[in-house]
């Protein structure tokens, strides 16, 4: 099976310049209440704001110590007014008060822009031209959920920079989904503990994770379940508990065009910028539409693409931070 991975901003390869996603992502069809929306009332005190806080703690189910939640609060308080100032007058896009209400910008999940290879592509690569791939009709929409080949939203956690174990796990669960009928939750701890070629929870690169799984196979996450944390590989030498595998993968470059051709055949790793306000997207707050940042930070799944009733194009992107 074929994976397809999107070349990102600055990689140059034979001549052709790889595109920047400027995402927007849909809501869904039952959208889940994934954060909380401020009124001006809760800014008009320290007790209101208080108040907002006790709401937000019993809404997302967070516990703190009382010394703790003193410190959290003063951060809740810095990040609701900046979410507030955002969602003012016709905001390119809302940010609601979601699970990273109360942290700094410092405990954010992880992103890998510490990996000094990350971008650089080798020449070797199965390159698909959107010329070869773009002269047909596409679908209007794409949601491959819809076809039982995208598996629950993963949390890589906030200390494990594993953001690209997971999105060449899912690619091959979407792949084997559709070329199988089997939908089954891939390993990421496996890639993170036993391939040497990428740097664990540090960082790594998705099409290293390809090669890997290509050459040895992939264990479901309940032979390998994940944990966060990068250990010894404890993979069988015999094979027998590795579930998937694919020949090989290319990369799609040219245009949005050959992004959609791509995303229409299964769901393809993307690999994007971001910048501080996507952590404070929420689902329930609509679509998502910038800014994003020009240095390649996080790999993500796209699942799908469609147009909304006012005519906007999106992305529809699986990320790994978790439902909330």
């Amino acid at each position: 099976y074929y994976i397809y991975m999107l070349c990102g901003a600055g990689w140059v390869k034979h001549g052709d310049h790889g595109r920047t996603i400027v995402a927007a992502i849909a809501m869904a069809t039952v959208v889940p209440v994934t954060s909380m929306g401020i009124t001006g009332q809760d800014l008009e005190s320290e007790e209101s704001l208080w108040d907002l806080y006790e709401r937000w703690c019993a809404f997302n189910e967070v516990a703190r110590e009382p010394d703790e939640k003193l410190m959290r609060f003063s951060i809740f308080k810095q990040n609701v007014r900046f979410i507030h100032e955002n969602n003012q007058g016709d905001a390119r896009s809302k940010l609601g008060l979601n699970i990273f209400a109360d942290k700094t910008h410092a405990e954010l999940p992880k992103v890998e822009a510490d990996c000094t290879s990350a971008g650089h592509l080798p020449y070797h690569f199965d390159y698909m031209p959107h010329t070869a791939i773009t002269n047909e009709d596409l679908p209007d929409r794409v949601d491959w959920r819809d076809h039982h080949a995208v598996t629950s939203v993963k949390n890589q956690g906030q200390y494990c920079g594993a953001c690209w174990a997971f999105v060449a796990a899912g690619a091959v669960e979407g792949i084997t989904a559709i070329k199988t009928g089997k939908l089954e939750d891939l390993s990421p701890q496996m890639l993170v503990d036993c391939d040497k070629a990428n740097l664990g929870c540090r960082c790594g690169e998705s099409w290293r994770a390809l090669d890997f799984i290509k050459k040895n196979r992939i264990a479901t996450d309940r032979a390998y379940p994940y944990d966060g944390i990068q250990r010894r590989c404890h993979m069988r030498a015999d094979g027998l508990s590795r579930f998937a595998s694919i020949e090989g993968f290319h990369v799609v470059y040219g245009s949005e065009r050959a992004l959609m051709a791509a995303v229409a055949i299964q769901p393809v790793i993307v690999e994007i910028g971001l910048d501080i306000y996507f952590h404070y997207y929420s689902e329930d707050m609509g679509m998502y539409t910038g800014p994003c940042n020009k240095t390649i930070t996080h790999a993500i799944l796209v699942v799908g693409y469609g147009t909304d009733a006012f005519l906007r194009r999106y992305w529809i992107l699986k990320n790994s931070w978790g439902t909330k």
